[in-house]
């Protein structure tokens, strides 16, 4: 059964305790990431103008770029990795405040009280996911110590957030089912409590407004895969047309699956202003990376859905 989901009032834990901390880890990031001997912020407009739908040629809505550069991966994660980083525990949130006979609410409840858990990052890149996934359930008091994650990608990151010992499979999701999952990151898959597609569907090549059609079968092909209790979110920058036909259609697929629930919120923003300000970083280098395109926006506008298996 599919369900449109209304947007609730904030969660004081969320921007009380869980993003401050996510956000701490913003200078360390810095120190990693900023390199005065090159020109980054040629390519932070060039990011930056790749996003804009606006700036798109008619017809086009999908983004086209090539993040194996470590360059590109350093200003992305300057400027995107902690806004991204935000989007698992609001989603996580919003489903944990239903009312208790409801299925969404019970799967996350039930991953709170497990001390291990096993997610499938599609699409990830650094893996931002990860990161506030792990602060999200330390912030809510959760059994969870462990959090194995699998990042499945086309280019495998310099800075990856997850475990280091946990796997990187080369997946396409629009690809043909043999180069999509082969056999060890499908049973990665059909073994996971979370699965979580993240800002990727928008920058996978279709034509005009049709998105491409074997995309929406390998997401149809993972909701085969999950086991019983396991969730799937898929969550993306709102304001692609293109990502808006997939996930309606995708809507309409799911109606026929007897074991599943889905819910769907079509619009949110995140207003991240007044948590960029309390970043612990001196005044003089917050004014440099911004007129240097290198700091962080000051909101963030997306959509989600969510998959539960029963």
């Amino acid at each position: 059964m599919n369900q449109i989901f209304q947007t609730q009032t904030n969660n004081t834990i969320l921007h009380k305790k869980v993003y401050p901390t996510i956000y701490s880890g913003y200078p360390q990031l810095l120190q990693k990431t900023y390199d005065n001997t090159q020109n980054q912020r040629e390519i932070s407009r060039k990011l930056y103008s790749s996003y804009r739908v606006k700036e798109k040629p008619q017809g086009k809505q999908y983004v086209e770029i090539d993040y194996a550069g470590v360059q590109i991966q350093n200003v992305y994660m300057m400027k995107y990795f902690f806004p991204y980083s935000l989007l698992v525990p609001f989603v996580l949130d919003r489903l944990s405040i239903r009312s208790k006979n409801d299925p969404f609410f019970n799967t996350v409840s039930k991953f709170s009280m497990c001390k291990s858990l096993t997610a499938s990052l599609f699409g990830g890149g650094p893996c931002p996911e990860y990161y506030g996934l792990t602060h999200y359930l330390g912030a809510t008091q959760s059994n969870t110590t462990i959090i194995s994650s699998a990042a499945f990608d086309k280019v495998k990151w310099r800075l990856r957030s997850g475990n280091d010992s946990g796997p990187f499979f080369e997946s396409d999701l629009a690809g043909i089912r043999g180069s999509f999952l082969h056999a060890g990151s499908e049973e990665w898959v059909r073994k996971s409590d979370l699965i979580i597609i993240q800002n990727c569907l928008n920058e996978i090549p279709g034509s005009s407004l049709s998105y491409n059609p074997q995309l929406r079968m390998n997401m149809y092909y993972i909701v085969n895969l999950m086991k019983p209790g396991s969730l799937m979110l898929v969550i993306e920058r709102y304001g692609y047309e293109i990502v808006m036909n997939l996930l309606t259609d995708f809507l309409s697929v799911l109606n026929g699956f007897n074991d599943v629930q889905s819910c769907y919120s079509r619009y949110e923003k995140l207003e991240l202003e007044n948590l960029n300000y309390n970043v612990d970083i001196p005044n003089n280098a917050i004014e440099y990376l911004r007129d240097h395109w290198l700091w962080m926006s000051n909101h963030i506008q997306f959509h989600w859905l969510a998959i539960s298996k029963q």
